[in-house]
């Protein structure tokens, strides 16, 4: 039951990939190997809807035709997402949205830019190494998401000098997700000045240990309070 618990999920997250759905298939239509693959779904197959029925069959042709590596790791990975506890679970869904509204502005800004700013942008992320490139995004959405809401933080960004913008957001995306909310939401709670001289003091940290334990200093210095 693990076993088909977790080829069920797996599933699920391939159906969510997918475009529009082929025309719906009867159990009998589908092959050996596409019914052990829907096994999960066999007993109340004819009680789904025409639409599922089909995006299910073409979720399980693409299941199919996946390497056994890809697989087992797609297999892994859902294995590990139905161990978490809903509270986990939870705090995921809610930083995938967060990245995938995050990802959206970001391509809007993009596209707004002149033609000349863009070819310029990609032409320095081709010069980026693959771990560059994750740092730079990285730090362009934790400087989204400290603009969002009523724009405090967006402020403070922008009384910065543009080279310390771009030093701060790449040194906060080495951090873990939780010293950068951390960290954020402790500017969050200053006043203009306080705030800026927060974000300074970070900057100012001579590597990335010394921030990790500014910001846990500041935080045990707010429990105590």
């Amino acid at each position: 039951m693990r076993a088909e618990s977790v080829r069920a999920a797996c599933l699920a997250l391939v159906l969510a990939l997918l475009p529009i759905a082929a025309p719906a298939q009867d159990w009998d239509d589908l092959d050996d190997a596409e019914r052990a693959v829907l096994a999960p779904f066999a007993d109340g197959w004819v009680e789904l809807p025409p639409e599922q029925r089909a995006r299910l069959h073409e979720s399980a042709k693409r299941w199919i035709a996946l390497p056994p590596e890809q697989r087992r790791d797609l297999a892994d990975r859902m294995a590990f997402w139905q161990s978490l506890p809903e509270e986990d679970r939870r705090r995921l869904r809610e930083r995938h949205r967060e990245r995938q509204d995050a990802g959206a502005a970001l391509r809007k800004r993009f596209e707004s830019l002149p033609p000349e700013q863009r070819r310029e942008i990609r032409k320095r992320l081709e010069s980026m190494t693959p771990e560059q490139r994750r740092a730079f995004f990285a730090g362009l959405s934790m400087g989204h998401r400290a603009g969002a809401g009523d724009g405090r933080m967006r402020a403070l960004f922008e009384r910065l000098q543009p080279e310390e913008r771009r030093d701060l957001r790449e040194r906060m995306a080495r951090q873990s997700p939780e010293t950068r909310q951390r960290a954020m939401r402790h500017a969050v709670g200053l006043d203009g000045e306080a705030a800026e001289a927060w974000l300074r003091r970070l900057l100012a940290t001579p590597d990335d240990a010394a921030l990790q334990a500014l910001v846990d200093s500041q935080t045990e210095a707010r429990r105590g309070r």
